[in-house]
């Protein structure tokens, strides 16, 4: 009996292939074709699976980044957490097509507007964020696993950007085709 051709492969195509492992993968809830990539690589990966190319890296200055999520509520946010123990909050409607550079794979690294917070850390060492979610039902509030062994609840109303649902699906429209270009 034959098993191996009982199923078609469910892979479309390959998005990315890193020599080193991946930690996180998140999809957009706003943009059907905006994926972020996260491993143990410097940055974030973005990427335009229409187009299966890397659109830009997001330099986060905070080593390794374990977890990445975009914000179920705010069209243009994106939280990671990192090996240092920070929590990192990009507005990719804020980027304005500042100084850009390559990254060390070739691809475009932009600097993006950011908030951060720093977990309390374990006797001068730092406590890496593994995990992350935003809550669904209410939308300034993000949860985060740590080494520690702790949960953390972050509430995100501060850092909300101003405007209509409308305008800023808008922004993160022009924001992956600004950057794709």
């Amino acid at each position: 009996m034959e098993c191996a051709h009982a199923y078609p492969s469910p892979v479309k195509y390959v998005l990315a292939r890193y020599a080193s492992p991946i930690h996180c993968v998140a999809w957009s809830p706003f943009h059907r074709n905006l994926v972020g990539i996260a491993g143990a690589f410097p940055g974030i990966h973005l990427f335009n699976i229409l187009e299966r190319t890397q659109i830009c890296t997001i330099d986060t200055n905070e080593g390794q980044v374990f977890t990445l999520r975009f914000s179920s509520h705010e069209p243009c946010f994106l939280a990671c957490g990192s090996e240092r123990g920070v929590v990192t909050f990009f507005n990719l409607c804020d980027f304005n097509g500042g100084p850009e550079h390559e990254d060390y794979t070739g691809s475009r690294s932009i600097p993006v507007p950011t908030n951060r917070f720093e977990l309390k850390k374990q006797k001068d060492r730092a406590n890496p964020v593994f995990c992350m979610m935003f809550n669904d039902k209410t939308d300034s509030l993000l949860a985060v696993g740590d080494q520690a062994g702790s949960v953390s609840v972050y509430n995100t109303s501060t850092i909300r950007s101003p405007g209509l649902l409308s305008d800023k699906l808008l922004k993160l429209e022009n924001f992956v085709n600004s950057v794709s270009s």
